[in-house]
């Protein structure tokens, strides 16, 4: 006789990694690393701490967000089959 079916719980660490795979982080990190100098060269020298931080902050959120948006509309038309090759549903 084969074991009762246990619901598996998923640990907040595990979690909360799910997460922050949908916001692609490789591509926000490449998206950081060109903001920061740009902002260096504009400003011909070091801005302030707080406007890099908070550029930094808001540029994460920004693009965490946008890229989850994009997975989760994929998602949706690939349930319920309004994608294809001419884009007409």
């Amino acid at each position: 006789m084969a074991a009762p079916a246990v619901p598996i719980r998923a640990s907040i660490t595990s979690t909360v990694g799910a997460y922050v795979a949908l916001t692609k982080p490789r591509i926000i990190e490449l998206l950081l690393i060109t903001t920061v100098p740009v902002m260096i060269v504009a400003d011909q020298g070091v801005p302030s701490l707080w406007l890099i931080a908070a550029t930094v902050i808001g540029g994460t959120l920004s693009a965490g967000g946008a890229a989850r948006s994009t997975c989760g509309g994929s998602r949706h038309r690939r349930r319920h089959g309004t994608h294809s090759r001419t884009g007409r549903s």
